[in-house]
């Protein structure tokens, strides 16, 4: 039937059923298809768009889709596929490269020239690249940038991770780069040179290219918890949109947002990436990021030498200050101490010759004491008191009589007189008519 019916376009006499004639095949249809679009875009037509699933075929041919710019994550509104063959590239290639190192690849927003058509074998419409527009990209980039670099101002985040302090001495690195590329290779040699005990955590990531965003967010954020005293991002070198994913807005808020600071050694000599200005410090290459930790802990050696060396010149001073110190107190010592014994044997002489004397002394003053005692005991010797007038009365049995109690009338009594004894009887007992007054003696001396 379909036969029938392209035979009938051509003008053959066939006889077809109605309902066939409105029936096309596969190729008809794909060709009124191809028609309708020819007419439709007779012209080469410009097209924005950003590329995604950018890939390069072993003829020379690039194949892309042209998608609406979306966010982050969302699929796209809408999409086109894109082929550039050979020739074409060598020219898209060269106008990319003179316009400031750019080059086609993922996520890159474009504005490019090309063929509207139908792709029969696949059934889809194609555009066949011929031409680009490079200033459009590059002031896409600059805008997008320059918004992005307000926005991380007004979050306060454009200088945050510079305030941060770098350790005097920061072994401990992590290392956020692909590990089979140049520059982890140049990064790592540059340490080793230094011939310092580094730690470092490499941790593997796509630096370019379709999910380089992603896995570069996701290192950071695995590196953040680590103990690590400092993060360095680095890649190798490559045209100015292979840097892309380093100016985009969560790479960079996630390098703002780190604990420790970061480094970065993107290895772009002219252009500086929005990481380069939210990091701690940027350098132009992954073997200058690691000379610059190499320089610090270098400084910090030095420093430590230069301490030592110091703190062992000072240690000498004090000691001879504290020796001549010492010196002085010994000779004010031994000067205080000859001092001290010679006053001690003054002393000692002294004592010396006052105990020499001190029996001499004792005996003079014991035979004035034995003298004056002497005279206290004749003084109360009742021989002399008795001479004096006074008598001595006791009892028959030689009991003192003191009191008129001591003699009841008719008591025998013997008083003893200066020259000899009297006897006598008491017949009566006068008593005294005051007794504390004392009638004293007959010649009232007293001893």
């Amino acid at each position: 039937m379909a036969r029938a019916s392209l035979q009938g376009r051509r003008g053959h006499a066939a006889s077809v059923d109605p309902v066939d004639a409105h029936t096309l095949s596969v190729a008809q249809l794909n060709a009124r298809i191809s028609d309708a679009l020819s007419g439709a875009f007779p012209d080469q037509v410009w097209v924005t768009g950003e590329v995604h699933g950018f890939r390069g075929s072993a003829n020379g041919h690039v194949y892309f889709r042209l998608v609406e710019p979306g966010t982050l994550g969302r699929p796209s509104e809408a999409s086109l596929s894109v082929v550039l063959f050979r020739g074409n590239r060598r020219v898209v290639d060269h106008v990319l490269a003179r316009a400031g190192g750019l080059a086609l690849s993922d996520e890159l927003e474009v504005r490019i020239r090309g063929e509207v058509l139908f792709y029969a074998p696949q059934g889809r419409v194609q555009l066949r690249m011929t031409g680009i527009d490079p200033s459009h990209t590059l002031g896409r980039l600059a805008a997008d940038r320059d918004a992005l670099l307000r926005r991380l101002a007004a979050d306060g985040l454009l200088d945050r991770n510079g305030r941060l302090r770098l350790t005097p001495v920061p072994l401990r690195i992590g290392l956020v780069t692909s590990a089979d590329s140049a520059a982890a290779a140049d990064f790592l040699h540059e340490l080793e040179q230094s011939g310092v005990g580094w730690s470092v955590t490499l941790l593997d990531t796509r630096v370019q290219g379709a999910g380089s965003v992603e896995h570069l967010v996701a290192s950071l954020t695995v590196a953040a918890q680590l103990p690590l005293d400092v993060v360095a991002v680095v890649r190798g070198g490559g045209s100015r949109t292979d840097l892309v994913a380093f100016d985009h807005e969560a790479v960079a808020r996630a390098i703002a947002s780190m604990p420790v600071p970061v480094l970065t050694g993107i290895g772009h000599e002219i252009d500086e990436s929005v990481a380069d200005r939210v990091a701690h410090r940027a350098f132009k290459t992954p073997t200058a990021c690691a000379a610059f930790l190499c320089e610090a802990v270098g400084r910090f050696r030095t420093r430590c030498d230069e301490l030592g060396r110091h703190l062992a010149v000072r240690s000498r001073h004090a000691l001879d200050r504290q020796d001549a110190h010492v010196h002085a107190l010994a000779t004010r010592v031994a000067s205080g101490a000859r001092t001290t014994v010679e006053l001690g044997a003054a002393r000692l002489d002294a004592l010396g010759r006052a105990v020499a004397t001190l029996p001499e002394r004792s005996l003079l003053h014991a035979e004035r004491h034995a003298d004056a005692l002497e005279r206290e005991v004749r003084a109360l010797d009742p021989a002399r008191v008795i001479a004096r007038g006074w008598t001595i009365t006791r009892t028959a049995d030689g009991q003192l009589v003191r009191h008129l109690a001591d003699a009841p009338i008719g008591t025998a009594l013997r008083t003893t007189v200066a020259d000899g004894t009297v006897s006598s009887t008491v017949e009566a007992g006068d008593p005294h008519p005051d007794p504390a007054v004392d009638p004293g003696g007959p010649d009232d001396d007293r001893p």
